[in-house]
């Protein structure tokens, strides 16, 4: 598979033909919310704000105002921000608990890899994106930062070898990192996450294989 049909099967519907709002190009954020639920719908646009604007400068008014629900229609589905966050910060473990389950289950490497990228675009990336404009925010939520990287290092350590050397898991624990960092490359370059995600996805692959894994 290459890098190009990675990022085609990746994208979101959005990314792959909505036009972006507020010019946030291949952000699933930036992306129009229409044909998705409502809770989902006050979800993205409640990130996308706390992302541009900040958690603390983005009210449950304007939220309800872009939706273009009452205050009382969006109350209906959150009671407030903190439960917005919780709601996404309870998605996020949730699916990591998954993705761990289906770790304990039997995967290969080459499988994980594509789990991983699938929850990257998912959830890391919402998780990353809210992280570098309101980490004291996330702090207070009692959010361990590092919980998603031990949480995957973990998983490689269940379906490495007995005898899997050290520099070898170095390798591969970088390998799998560069599919999370997709946020923090994207700066100053003219490509979509999605796209970035299949280029670090491909040399992700790449060292797998270089590894003999599969």
């Amino acid at each position: 598979m290459t890098a190009e049909t990675i990022a085609a099967s990746a994208a979101s519907p959005a990314e792959q033909g909505a036009s972006p709002r507020r010019g946030a190009k291949g952000s699933a954020e930036g992306a129009s919310d229409h044909g998705s639920s409502t809770r989902e719908r006050a979800m993205n646009i409640a990130m996308r704000n706390f992302t541009e604007r900040g958690y603390d400068a983005t009210s449950m008014r304007e939220i309800a105002e872009e939706l273009g629900v009452s205050k009382a229609a969006l109350y209906y589905h959150f009671t407030s921000k903190e439960d917005i966050v919780r709601s996404l910060l309870d998605g996020y473990i949730a699916d990591l608990n998954a993705l761990d389950a289906r770790v304990e289950a039997g995967m290969t490497f080459t499988e994980l890899l594509d789990a991983w990228r699938e929850f990257t675009l998912a959830r890391g990336l919402r998780i990353a994106r809210f992280n570098m404009v309101n980490q004291a925010v996330l702090k207070n939520f009692g959010v361990n930062k590092s919980m998603g990287r031990e949480r995957l290092n973990g998983m490689l350590a269940k379906l490495a070898p007995a005898d899997f050397p050290d520099a070898s898991m170095v390798r591969l624990r970088l390998a799998f990192f560069m599919v999370s960092i997709v946020v923090f490359v994207r700066e100053g370059l003219d490509l979509s996450e999605a796209e970035i995600l299949a280029e670090a996805h491909s040399m992700a692959l790449e060292t797998i294989h270089g590894l003999g894994l599969r």
